[in-house]
Formats: structure tokens, C-alpha cells, sequence
């Protein structure tokens, strides 16, 4: 049901609620679990809501879901939904972060339900406000003091946002059978790559200036890893250009956002 989220929706938040249980002084093993089962109900409440409004395109671009293939029942869907809706905020309130668990609830029922994803640039505006609740959520799990990580958690969500469009280029085919006006639908797939090609070469510069100004923490290797990758995305969003080359660069950018999560944690190390 998760599987194509699982990584981008909790490895940057287990790196994160570590990193601020270092911090702080918290133990990790009281932590970890909370910020894992946290992490894990939040994707799970958006990727099925998404399933469950998304199912004509499904059968385009993902038709081995479980709504597609029968798997599972509409009725069950809904049933699931609000019963892991229920238990996301029951966590968020047992790890005293409702109100995070609350916008995440309503973050995901306007994207998915009132048709945000359906507009060129609603999409990765979503995708950006969920990194910030995603970080500040396993930032505050973890036991951090919110004051130094939040000017990081804000631009991570918006150099995220800035690169998503990545994702649209992989599912063209599907959301434009459904009306979906995606950034690649709606301005054309050539200029999108290009301008990722951009994005993603000026993204480790950026990342460069913002650590040297105190944003961002200093990531040593693993900033040089993020710049590779960045490097390697951008070549491949102009030369490879088939869905199933889209959806490989596309995780580029997930292990990007992984290792600028974990930046944190390294520089403590």
C-alpha cells in the first residue's frame, strides 16, 4: 500500500528524530520507536487517501495497487482510512504533536480530496508544507528545541517542493487520461526537464550558501553525497526520458531529501 512512499515518508523522519534525540540528550530508544510509528501512519494515511481518490489513473500508471486489482474494496479503503487517521492522531497526541498530526490530516484532505493535486503548482506546494510537518514532527519526537531546526526544516520542505515536479514526469500518462493538470501537462514535459536540470545543478550551490550562513547543518560527506546526486538526477531528467527512467531519477531525489535530512545527525557525529 506504502511501498512506493515507504522511504521517502520515513527515513527522513527516523534521521531526524535521531539527530534531535542527540541534542537533546533524550534516549534514542525511547524516541525511535515513537518517531518510526508516527512516520509510518502519516504515509500510510496519505497514500491511501491518494489510492482512494486516484484509482482511474492507478489503472494507467500503478495498476498493481490493491483498488486496481480488486485486492481491496472501496468500502474497505474508507474503512482503513479512518481508522488509521484515527490512530495518527491518537499518536501525535500521545507524543504531544496533535497539532501536527491534525494539519497533516487536513493537509492530505485537500490535496487529495478538494482536487489541490489536480493544479500545476498545488502539487509540490503539498509536498513541501508535508516535508516541514514531516521534519518538525521527528524533530520535536526526538526531543529538539524547534527554535535552531526550524529555519532548516523550512527550507529543506522548500528545496523539496522546488524539485518535486520530478515526480509528475513519471505519471504523465495516466493524469492526463484523468484531467490532471500536472506541471508537465500543463506547460509541456520539455520545459519541466529543463528546468530540473537547472534546479537540481543549483540546488548543492544553494545547499553550500545556506550552510556557510548557519540554516543548514554542515553535512560533511554526506553533503558531497547530496551533490552527486543532485548531479546525477539532473543529467537524467534531460537524457533518459521514459517513465520507468523517470520513476529511477525520481528516487535520486528521495535519497537527496534522505541525506539532507540526515545532515543534522552527521554533523553531530
Amino acid at each position: 500500500m506504502v511501498s512506493s512512499n515507504a522511504l521517502i515518508g520515513v527515513l527522513p523522519a527516523l534521521v531526524t528524530t535521531v539527530a534531535a534525540a542527540r541534542a537533546s540528550g533524550d534516549r534514542l530508544v525511547a524516541a525511535v520507536p515513537g518517531g518510526g510509528v508516527f512516520a509510518l501512519l502519516a504515509i500510510y494515511v496519505f497514500d491511501l487517501s491518494n489510492q482512494i481518490t486516484g484509482v482511474p489513473e492507478d489503472r494507467i500508471n500503478k495498476p498493481a495497487r490493491p483498488l486496481v486489482t480488486g485486492l481491496l474494496t472501496l468500502r474497505g479503503a474508507w474503512i482503513r482510512l479512518a481508522a488509521a487517521t484515527a490512530l495518527l492522531l491518537l499518536t501525535g497526541q500521545l507524543l504531544g504533536i496533535i497539532h501536527l498530526a491534525l494539519l497533516w490530516a487536513v493537509v492530505t484532505g485537500a490535496n487529495n480530496h478538494l482536487g489541490l493535486a489536480r493544479r500545476p503548482l498545488c502539487k509540490p506546494l503539498v509536498v513541501g508544507v508535508q516535508a516541514g510537518i514531516q521534519l518538525l514532527s521527528a524533530w520535536h519526537i526526538g526531543g529538539g528545541r524547534t527554535g535552531r531546526f526550524l529555519p532548516c526544516a523550512v527550507v529543506l520542505s522548500v528545496l523539496l517542493a522546488l524539485l518535486m515536479p520530478l515526480q509528475d514526469l513519471r505519471d504523465i500518462k495516466g493524469d492526463r487520461a484523468v484531467g490532471r493538470r500536472t506541471l508537465p501537462i500543463a506547460y509541456g514535459a520539455r520545459p519541466v526537464r529543463f528546468y530540473l536540470c537547472g534546479a537540481l545543478l543549483l540546488t548543492p550551490v544553494a545547499v553550500r550558501r545556506l550552510v556557510g550562513l548557519g540554516v543548514l547543518w554542515p553535512g560533511g560527506w554526506l553533503e558531497v553525497l547530496a551533490a552527486g546526486l543532485c548531479a546525477c538526477a539532473a543529467v537524467r531528467v534531460v537524457v533518459r526520458r521514459s517513465a520507468a527512467s523517470d520513476e529511477r531519477t525520481y528516487r535520486l531525489l528521495v535519497l537527496w531529501y534522505a541525506a539532507m535530512a540526515a545532515g543534522p545527525l552527521a554533523a553531530m557525529l
